[in-house]
C-alpha cells in the first residue's frame, strides 16, 4: 500500500509517534511519503530519521516568492510541463474555494501534483493538517481515502475564535477520525464529529526499547526525578517547581531533570533561580529518544504536572508516561486530560492539576512508603506490555487501512 503521512513538522524530536508511525508502516512493507509544512526546529534528531533514509520521503510545502509577479513566476517555473498535460487541474483548483486563497491552496497543492492520485490512503496528523488537504480532493488531485488523527491543540488551543462548526467539512470528507483516549473522543463527538467515523487507536510503543528494572525508593543518595515534554503551559512544570519549594520537600534531598525547550524555557529557568533551586533542576532542552531512554533508565521518578491552560489544551494520552512505565518508573500526575485512563492502576499517584502543595505531599508519601515502589515498578510495565505494545498500535490501524481501501 502506498501512503502518505501528513504532518505539521518532521523530523521533530518531540513527535516520536509520527516517527514511530513511519516506521512502522515501513517495516511492514509499505511505501511511505511524508509531506509536512516545514522541518523541525530542533538541532537533535533521532538517529532512525537516517538509518531509514526518511529526508529523502520527506516532501515540504513551497514558501511563495513575495510580489505577485515573482508569484506568477515561480508557479510557472514549477508546473509549466505538467499543465501541458493536465491543464483541467489548475481550473479545478481555482475552483476549489474563494479566489484570494488560491495562491495558498495552489503551493499547497505542488507537494502532491505529480504524485497524489497515486496514494492508497492519506493520513493527516492533526485536524488542520487535514484541513488543508480538503481544497486538492475538492480540485481532485487527491482521491485515496482520508484518515485523520487528532491530537489535542487542534481541538483546544487551535480552535480558539474559530468558528464552531470549523472541522464539519473535514469530518464530511474523512473516512476515519482517530482518536487516543476516551477523553478525546468526547471531545471530537462534542465537535459534531459521526460516531461511526471515530476510531480509538492508543498510541503505543515499542517495550523492548526501554530498559526494564525493578525501582525501590532510594536510600543515602538523593532523589532523580524526571519531566520530559514541551515547555508550555499546560505541562504545568511551574506547579512542580513550585512544589519543590514546599515543605513537605523543601528539604529533601531531590534533583529535578526536565527534558524539553519551548516558549517558556527563559522563565521557567528564572523561576527556578527565583526558588532557589539552581542546584536542585536542571534543564536539558530538547533530547532524541536514545538520550531520554538513559535518563529514564538513571531516574527514581516520574513525574507530569499537567494542567488545562487558558486555551484548553491539555495531555491527551502522553507517549512520555508510557516511556516511563516500560522502564519501570513510578509515575505521580495530575487527574487531567487523557492521563487517568493512560495510567489507570498503575499510577504512583494522580493528584490535582495546579496544586504545587498536592503535588509536593504525592512525592513525599511516595518517597516514605517503600514497600510500594516495586509494585508499582512491575505494574508500569505489565500495564504498556497488555495496552499500549506499538505493534498492537500497528495492527489496528493497518486493519483500518485495509478496511478503507477495501470499501473505496
Amino acid at each position: 500500500m502506498r501512503v502518505a503521512i501528513v504532518a505539521t513538522e518532521f523530523p521533530a524530536v518531540s513527535q516520536t509517534f509520527v516517527l514511530d508511525h513511519v516506521g512502522g508502516l515501513l517495516a511492514r512493507g509499505h511505501a511511505v511519503d511524508i509531506h509536512a509544512r516545514r522541518a523541525g526546529k530542533d538541532s537533535a534528531e533521532h538517529p532512525e530519521v537516517a538509518r531509514l533514509g526518511l529526508r529523502a520521503r520527506t516532501h515540504y510545502l513551497p514558501v511563495p516568492p513575495h510580489g505577485r509577479s515573482a508569484v506568477w513566476r515561480d508557479a510557472l517555473r514549477r508546473v509549466w510541463r505538467p499543465l501541458l498535460g493536465h491543464p483541467a487541474r489548475l481550473r479545478a483548483l481555482w475552483r476549489a474555494g474563494p479566489r484570494d486563497q488560491f495562491w495558498s491552496r495552489f503551493y499547497a497543492a505542488l507537494p502532491f501534483w505529480n504524485q497524489g492520485g497515486d496514494y492508497h490512503l492519506l493520513h493527516a496528523h492533526s485536524g488542520q493538517n487535514g484541513q488543508r488537504l480538503l481544497p486538492l480532493y475538492a480540485a481532485g488531485l487527491l482521491r485515496a481515502p482520508l484518515v485523520v488523527t487528532f491530537h489535542g491543540h487542534d481541538v483546544h488551543g487551535y480552535l480558539q475564535g474559530r468558528p464552531a462548526d470549523y472541522y464539519a467539512p473535514l469530518f464530511a470528507r474523512a473516512a476515519a477520525l482517530v482518536v487516543c483516549s476516551e477523553f478525546m473522543r468526547a471531545r471530537l463527538l462534542a465537535l459534531g464529529a459521526p460516531a461511526q467515523k471515530l476510531r480509538l487507536i492508543a498510541n503505543g510503543i515499542d517495550p523492548e526499547r526501554y530498559h526494564w528494572r525493578l525501582r525501590e525508593a532510594p536510600q543515602g543518595r538523593p532523589v532523580e526525578l524526571l519531566s520530559v515534554g514541551r515547555l508550555v503551559e499546560f505541562k504545568g512544570l511551574k506547579f512542580l517547581l513550585s512544589a519543590l519549594a514546599e515543605p513537605a520537600l523543601a528539604q529533601r534531598p531531590l534533583r529535578l531533570q526536565v527534558v524539553g525547550d519551548g516558549p517558556l524555557r527563559t522563565a521557567l529557568e528564572a523561576q527556578a533561580r527565583e526558588l532557589g533551586l539552581q542546584e536542585r533542576v536542571r534543564f536539558l532542552g530538547a533530547q532524541p529518544r536514545e538520550a531520554v531512554q538513559a535518563l529514564m533508565d538513571s531516574a527514581d521518578l516520574y513525574v507530569a504536572p499537567v494542567v488545562v491552560d487558558a486555551e484548553g489544551n491539555t495531555e491527551t494520552q502522553g507517549v512520555a508516561l508510557l516511556e516511563a512505565l516500560a522502564c519501570g518508573l513510578p509515575v505521580i500526575a495530575s487527574a487531567v486530560g487523557g492521563i487517568p485512563e493512560t495510567l489507570g492502576e498503575a499510577a504512583a499517584a494522580l493528584v490535582p492539576p495546579g496544586e504545587p502543595a498536592a503535588l509536593a505531599t504525592a512525592i513525599a508519601r511516595l518517597l516514605d512508603d517503600r514497600e510500594r515502589w516495586p509494585l508499582l515498578s512491575r505494574a508500569g510495565r505489565a500495564r504498556v506490555d497488555t495496552h499500549y505494545q506499538n505493534q498492537a498500535w500497528l495492527d489496528r490501524l493497518e486493519q483500518l487501512y485495509n478496511s478503507l481501501n477495501a470499501n473505496n
